[in-house]
């Protein structure tokens, strides 16, 4: 089967290329880390490795993406987010950004949060080792959110087509506009893989995701309870 050499899926077969049956021998919670690690790598530009393809490595990374905990896109509740010690809950208000930045091309506002993994640790708990944020659960009914998952490449040209925002020729996602019909905007786990820092043209300019860097869920509006 043919896997999409993204550029998280560069840096990640790297990782394995010298062996790789030890994709098989990870938990879903370790290879997420290895996969997290990655994209972070990526969106630094930071690689030490050589960007060796390694077919069977691959393969066998689509193949675990495609089964157990990553197969399951659902939004879970609760959802974990960090916060400043001492904080109170805010009322989630979403705008736009300077698109000329990473961070401005996020939605501002909105409420940040990432899901649980099988070890019991989350999306987020890997850059927070450390850290003096305080980790809280976000707890919503999920049969009352409207969400939108992106998990593949489409998803995300889907998402910009349907709410874009042009800037010096590029293509982003007007997030006023989609919070008028969603209440979230989910990246995978297998969606960080699959779409971070890749490139594709649409109706109004090259449109890339970047700078996400985890499984995440940016909420642009409050969770339903």
């Amino acid at each position: 089967m043919q896997v999409d050499a993204t550029p998280v899926m560069r840096e990640l077969v790297s990782r394995f290329a010298d062996d790789p049956a030890r994709v098989d021998a990870w938990s879903d919670s370790e290879l997420y880390a290895e996969i997290a690690l990655a994209a972070s790598v990526v969106a630094g530009e930071s690689s030490v490795h050589e960007h060796l393809w390694n077919n069977a490595a691959a393969e066998r990374i689509n193949a675990r993406m495609n089964s157990g905990w990553f197969a399951d896109v659902r939004l879970g509740s609760p959802q974990a987010h960090y916060r400043d010690p001492g904080s109170t809950p805010r009322a989630v208000n979403v705008t736009n950004g300077d698109p000329r930045s990473i961070i401005g091309q996020k939605p501002q506002g909105a409420l940040w949060t990432s899901s649980h993994l099988p070890d019991g640790s989350n999306g987020w708990s890997i850059f927070e080792q450390g850290g003096a944020r305080e980790l809280v659960d976000v707890k919503f009914d999920p049969h009352r959110v409207c969400v939108h998952h992106l998990d593949d490449i489409q998803d995300y040209v889907t998402l910009v087509t349907r709410y874009p925002r042009t800037a010096e020729g590029n293509a982003h996602v007007d997030w006023v506009a989609a919070a008028a019909d969603l209440d979230a905007v989910h990246l995978t786990a297998r969606g960080l893989a699959r779409i971070e820092g890749v490139v594709r043209d649409t109706p109004f300019g090259a449109a890339c995701l970047a700078g996400w860097n985890a499984e995440c869920t940016a909420w642009l509006r409050s969770p339903p309870a």
